[in-house]
């Protein structure tokens, strides 16, 4: 538990979220422990000897327009010494995979920053929308 806090805490630090969104370890802490009891949503971590190196948590929803399945990652981080090699694409795969088998037809990845919106379409997700966050309280 406290790795993924860890890791989801360094996320929001390095991304724009930080100005957007007060997370904090206590918050981090719920979104785990509500993930974990919930049918509809998982959390995978990669390793390396041991030590995590990696995660992905996602959800499975239904899409309102549509009523089809999606499976949607909620947080995905790599730590920066372990990216650019295969274990952040199998992360993605056993996502994939995990909603695929619960009946998903989609699967929604959320891109940062372009860099990682070129490693996405990399592995054929499509740019679909652009998401705006404002402050407002």
């Amino acid at each position: 538990m406290d790795a993924l806090i860890a890791m989801a805490l360094r996320f929001q630090m390095t991304s724009t979220y930080a100005e957007h969104l007060r997370a904090t370890p206590e918050t981090f802490r719920t979104l785990v422990m509500n993930l974990l009891s919930h049918v509809g949503a998982a959390i995978w971590v990669a390793d390396r000897d041991g030590v995590p190196v990696g995660m992905i948590a996602a959800m499975l929803y239904v899409q309102p327009m549509s009523q089809e399945w999606i499976g949607r990652e909620i947080c995905w981080w790599m730590e920066p010494e372990a990216r650019g090699g295969r274990t952040a694409l199998k992360l993605i795969r056993t996502a994939e995979c995990w909603a695929k088998e619960r009946g998903a037809v989609v699967f929604q990845m959320m891109a940062p920053n372009a860099e990682v919106g070129r490693f996405y379409e990399a592995l054929h997700y499509h740019p679909i929308e652009t998401h705006y966050m404002r402050r407002i309280a």
